[in-house]
Parts: C-alpha cells; sequence; structure tokens
C-alpha cells in the first residue's frame, strides 16, 4: 500500500472513530454532573470535656482508622511522641505527644496522615 494511500486510510479512520451517535440526549462529557459538594469544613477546639470518640495510634496505624461521626461532633486525636495527625487538607493538624480536639462542620469524607510515617485514617462525617 502506497504512503498517501495508507496516509488517508487513517484519516478516514480516525474521522470515523471521532465521530459520534449523539442523539442531542447526552450532555457532553465534560459537563458539570450536578452540583458540587459543599467543601470540608473543620477547626480546632478547647478538649475541655471531650471524652470519646478519641483517635489515637496503635502501632503504625490509627486506632480506629475510620471514624463515623455526624455535622458538629468533636473528635479528639490523641497522639503519641512518635506520631502525629496531618489533615490531607489542611484543615488541621493533631501535634505530637498531646492532645488535639477536632469540630468536623460540614458533611464528607476528611482523610488525614501520620506526617513521618505517612500511615492513613479517615473521619467520615454524616449530615
Amino acid at each position: 500500500m502506497s504512503w498517501p494511500l495508507r496516509s488517508s486510510l487513517f484519516a478516514v479512520l480516525l474521522l470515523a472513530a471521532c465521530g459520534g451517535d449523539d442523539d442531542g440526549n447526552n450532555p457532553p462529557i465534560d459537563a458539570p454532573a450536578g452540583p458540587d459538594a459543599a467543601p470540608l469544613a473543620a477547626s480546632e477546639v478547647s478538649c475541655t470535656g471531650v471524652t470519646s470518640p478519641v483517635i489515637t495510634t496503635s502501632g503504625f496505624a490509627f486506632s480506629p482508622a475510620i471514624t463515623s461521626v455526624t455535622v458538629d461532633t468533636v473528635v479528639k486525636f490523641t497522639m503519641p511522641a512518635e506520631h502525629n495527625a496531618i489533615s490531607n487538607d489542611g484543615l488541621f493538624t493533631a501535634d505530637f505527644n498531646g492532645d488535639t480536639c477536632v469540630r468536623f462542620e460540614a458533611p464528607g469524607t476528611y482523610r488525614f496522615r501520620c506526617g513521618p510515617h505517612s500511615f492513613v485514617g479517615t473521619v467520615s462525617v454524616a449530615p
């Protein structure tokens, strides 16, 4: 097969593959899927009187690994000297060797990690 014929055949196949059978009922692929989810919101608060839920570490894992709460729940992070908990979204940091309490103010999935060791945990917040 000659080069010009091969190039022409390739172009025809490429255009055919790019064509669509859009019946007009489907939105464009890059159209938004729906309303944007509310942004995550959490703030560090006083730990006075907070007894549960508590997230700590057991070896190289958070315990519990997943904590499920409702909006406006305060979670206490009790970290030993060798571990901390850093929000993946920059919303909070529970420092080494201490307690940090965080009020989760919006529904969503809040992921965090241990800075030096990279093990992960999640707070799942329901409305």
